[in-house]
């Protein structure tokens, strides 16, 4: 299995087991009407972790972009030619 798709396959497994626990617990807590608003919560956490992970491990390392006078961008140009 190439690498970019085992990632894929993690990340979807991840996700189905996390929307399994929200439900489950929206069932044990609230019965039928817990279980439809788990659901919901499922779903929000879902789309927000597809759109908004990336910017989210970003700015979690407290990364900032650089421009050409900064060392690093010098360091890794000199790399790229």
């Amino acid at each position: 299995m190439s690498g970019k798709l085992y990632s894929n396959v993690k990340t979807v497994v991840f996700l189905a087991i996390l929307t399994g626990l929200i439900l489950v617990a929206g069932q044990l807590i609230g019965g039928k009407t817990g279980l439809i608003i788990a659901i919901g919560i499922a779903a929000v956490t879902n789309i927000g972790a597809y759109f908004f992970s990336d910017k989210l491990a970003i700015a979690s390392m407290g990364a900032r972009q650089v421009g050409p006078e900064h060392e690093l961008y010098q360091l890794t140009a000199t790399w790229a030619t």
